[in-house]
């Protein structure tokens, strides 16, 4: 994909894959395509075709927009009075899992295992509030989900199409599925039928769900939230560790990051971040936005297939069924795009002589340090029409973690390993690698 960037960006190729073939295009294109309505291009159906959904139940999100309304509304309208509880719950999620960090002596940790420890714990809350958020059962059933979606994915790959439908019920990944969705249902609803079970006085997804509901489907309901919930977890989690990471792999810029937090959240330790402290991390949101540059979620971004056939203005024909995506990854590290792509600058988006620019939020404009901005040349949260919807959740949760673990603990590499550990490409997923350790120290 690099290659091809390099030598012909501004022309459409088609990058063969197990799954579904994707024409890839030229940024060019972008501001042509990023409004185009349903009728013509759909980022759910590409959603669903990436993953192979229509046999693991993904393809409920064709239903409605039920899902991506929730998030884009009703989750970002309610930051103000859910930062406050997310950051109780990071203070003592990290006070369990560091139990044994100490002043004097620095302590090995896995990135992976810290921040898998933070993102699960804290979603769950922001998904089912405080009263099951820490159910072990509901806490492993949403984490397998994505497993399942997989296997179920990969059986699919060798089985002739003819022979899909008949099989699929005998494959070991229904049957799982089955299970998981019945495990879930219990936990959530009660014995009646029609009351989630959740605190009275916080407003949970779950409870969106209901509230924005005509008719409470409870098996529909568990499929909508087990999507959803797959999304928050994975995206997030992997760039609360990469972010993790380049704290260690840029101790340069901890000094400034800390200070900033420090500066915002002046108050004694057990007085929780509110959203509006959380909004003034300027530096850290340019840190963090960075740090996405450098470690994409994914290499291609923009998905959509096209629902019917259409002409763009060069001429070029994009046929009905079609999968296209364009190239985030190399795009991120154009230097037509960004001076010193393959340097890593903490603050490259702290400056101010960019205009903002509109917000789906509808409260403020987004400035170029924003963490949740999108420009032509980022593309990572998507683009346009059916941009990720819970991105300003997603930031401010991943603030929260990051500014409290600045605030109380040092952080390095080992000395025996100063350096970053290569990141895990699963095809154009890009990971943190599992085996990436890094030293706490209480401050």
């Amino acid at each position: 994909m690099e290659q091809a960037y390099i030598q012909e960006k501004d022309t459409p190729y088609l990058l063969q894959s197990l799954n579904a073939d994707t024409l890839v295009l030229s940024p060019k294109y972008l501001p042509e395509l990023r409004m185009l309505p349903v009728s013509k291009l759909s980022a759910s159906q590409a959603l669903v075709t990436s993953v192979l959904g229509q046999h693991s139940g993904v393809d409920v999100i064709l239903k409605d927009r039920q899902g991506y309304d929730i998030a884009r509304v009703q989750l970002t309208k309610g930051l103000t009075s859910l930062v406050p509880v997310l950051s109780r719950k990071v203070d003592g999620i990290l006070a369990e899992t560091l139990a044994t960090c100490e002043s004097a002596r620095y302590t090995p940790v896995k990135v992976k295992d810290v921040v898998s420890a933070l993102v699960l714990r804290i979603t769950l809350l922001t998904f089912v509030g405080p009263e099951l958020c820490e159910d072990a059962e509901l806490q492993w059933a949403v984490e397998e989900f994505t497993e399942v979606v997989r296997d179920m994915a990969v059986f699919m790959l060798f089985i002739p199409e003819f022979l899909i439908l008949v099989m699929r019920r005998f494959l070991p990944p229904t049957a799982r599925m089955k299970r998981l969705h019945e495990t879930v249902r219990r936990i959530l609803f009660s014995k009646s039928g029609r009351d989630v079970k959740s605190s009275a006085d916080f407003v949970s997804v779950l409870n969106h769900f209901v509230a924005t509901s005509e008719v409470v489907n409870e098996k529909e309901m568990v499929a909508k939230f087990l999507v959803l919930m797959a999304g928050a977890l994975h995206t997030t989690k992997m760039a609360t560790g990469h972010a993790l990471v380049d704290l260690c792999a840029s101790p340069d810029c901890v000094a400034e990051l800390r200070n900033e937090a420090l500066r915002e959240h002046p108050g004694q330790d057990d007085l929780p971040w509110q959203f509006e402290q959380v909004n003034q991390l300027k530096r850290l949101d340019s840190f963090l936005k960075e740090s996405q540059r450098f470690n994409p979620p994914n290499y291609l971004s923009f998905d959509r297939i096209a629902t019917s056939t259409f002409t763009l203005q060069d001429g070029t024909v994009i046929p009905k069924d079609t999968f296209i995506s364009m190239p985030a990854g190399p795009m991120a590290m154009d230097p037509e795009n960004y001076p010193n792509p393959h340097e890593f600058s903490a603050t490259r988006f702290c400056g101010n002589d960019i205009p903002a620019t509109a917000s789906a939020d509808t409260s403020k404009p987004q400035r170029p340090h924003d963490f949740v901005g999108t420009e032509s040349s980022n593309i990572h949260w998507g683009r346009g029409r059916f941009t990720c919807p819970g991105r300003w959740y997603a930031s401010a949760a991943m603030k929260v973690i990051v500014a409290q673990i600045l605030r109380k603990y040092h952080v390095s590499f080992p000395a025996e390993k100063m350096h970053r550990l290569p990141n895990v490409y699963l095809d154009l997923i890009v990971e943190p690698n599992s085996k990436q350790t890094v030293l706490f120290r209480l401050r």
